[in-house]
């Protein structure tokens, strides 16, 4: 495709699922071989010779071929001349040329932001999404194709919890767990059609009470019919994890993340090794560090309404904090500063 000049037209959905497909088999691939327990010493060393002889499935070279999709397909300039305005109202058709490069290259940002995304690198993800603007859904071509506007709004959402940008987060989410519930209906039963979109939408919705956890105020910003929803799927959970309890944001972290994958390959001297495992632990332990800083802030936002002044030490003996560390909490900064 990127050495032709093709002459063909072609359906969206099929190019959409062109890219989602070669994303699927790279992360499979990987979480394959990034788990040695139960391979026989011939598939390991298959899958070792295959690393150190063609590279199968480089992320690099995933992640290169995606950007030269975008790159010759000019559509970046595109969208960033009218917002998209043309292409949702074309379709990515035209008389005059094809629309697979033009059509490849839209689904390949998407992409590059799932392949960051499950690489660990969520600030990467976003900024290859530009100039899709998760949050302009107005014109925004992506809401034609399910799958990518789920896809859309699952990564998206998902990088911004990573980057602590809760009110970002929730807007893609709310978006994602409305959509879902208006096509769903529609969504075809194919392998990993209807199936992927069901599970996305439970992923988002446990993403979604994790942000409302974290940032209460977040609720506002719901539809009526997300917010009723979540209450009912995830309520006790979320007042358990307002309350402190750091067991459930690891179980719902787990179960809503991505599969991640690690660049790298495994210890392959280590027949135990499980890099899938390490490389979501990891992931693991960055979220869990935003939860521990965060743990302390109800008590510490009930004191702070109680006085117009109050002496560090004595707020971090009320909230039972280190007073460094009540010294560096986001929220006595700036009511320090006010």
């Amino acid at each position: 495709i990127l050495s032709s000049n093709l002459n063909m037209q072609l359906p969206n959905g099929w190019l959409w699922d062109m890219i989602d497909e070669y994303l699927w088999q790279w992360q499979s691939y990987l979480q394959y071989r990034g788990k040695l327990l139960g391979k026989t010493a011939e598939e390991i060393q298959a899958l070792k010779a295959a690393d150190q002889g063609s590279g199968l499935w480089d992320s690099a070279a995933v992640v290169q071929t995606l950007e030269a999709l975008v790159s010759r397909s000019g559509i970046r300039e595109e969208l960033s001349s009218d917002g998209g305005q043309a292409l949702y109202a074309s379709e990515g058709y035209s008389l005059t040329s094809s629309n697979v490069l033009r059509m490849l290259g839209y689904f390949s940002l998407i992409g590059l932001l799932r392949a960051h995304c499950v690489l660990g690198n969520h600030e990467a993800g976003l900024r290859a999404l530009a100039p899709i603007n998760p949050h302009n859904r107005n014109g925004l071509f992506a809401t034609k194709i399910p799958m990518a506007a789920i896809s859309l709004a699952y990564y998206s959402g998902f990088a911004y919890l990573m980057m602590n940008r809760y009110y970002d987060a929730a807007s893609c989410f709310n978006f994602g767990v409305s959509y879902v519930n208006r096509v769903k209906s529609h969504a075809q039963s194919h392998r990993r059609g209807r199936g992927d979109m069901l599970k996305k939408n439970e992923q988002m919705y446990a993403a979604l009470a994790i942000t409302s956890s974290l940032c209460s105020a977040v609720q506002k910003k719901l539809d009526e019919a997300a917010a009723s929803a979540l209450r009912e799927k995830y309520g006790d959970k979320i007042r358990q994890m307002s309350s402190g309890s750091t067991n459930i944001y690891e179980d719902l972290f787990n179960y809503c993340c991505p599969r991640f994958v690690s660049q790298a390959p495994p210890e392959w001297s280590d027949a135990a090794c499980n890099s899938n495992f390490l490389a979501t632990k990891a992931q693991l332990s960055v979220f869990m560090e935003t939860v521990e800083e965060r743990r302390h802030l109800p008590a510490l936002k009930q004191v702070l309404k109680l006085y117009s002044s109050i002496p560090i030490s004595k707020l971090a003996v009320i909230v039972e904090m280190d007073e460094e560390a009540v010294r560096r909490h986001p929220r006595v900064r700036r009511s320090a500063r006010g």
